[in-house]
């Protein structure tokens, strides 16, 4: 599972090395996938759980601030 999520983020930059897309649209289309990603993954969570899309959100809220983090720190 994580191999698959971190090929399936990593395809637009995949894709900008063979010319298909610069490395502008990678970086976009990296950011769109990963939050569709953490969104997928917390609603299969939530639903699991018993809780659905308030922790989808909530995912994908957390992934956002360490992201933001990240960029800040280092």
């Amino acid at each position: 599972s994580p191999l698959l999520s971190a090929f399936t983020v990593t395809i637009p930059f995949i894709l900008s090395m063979y010319g298909v897309l610069t490395v502008e649209q990678a970086y976009y289309g990296f950011m769109v996938s990963s939050v569709a990603l953490l969104a997928s993954l917390g609603y299969a969570m939530g639903r699991r759980s018993g809780r659905g899309l308030r922790y989808s959100a909530l995912m994908v809220l957390i992934g956002i601030i360490v992201a933001v983090l990240n960029i800040f720190v280092g």
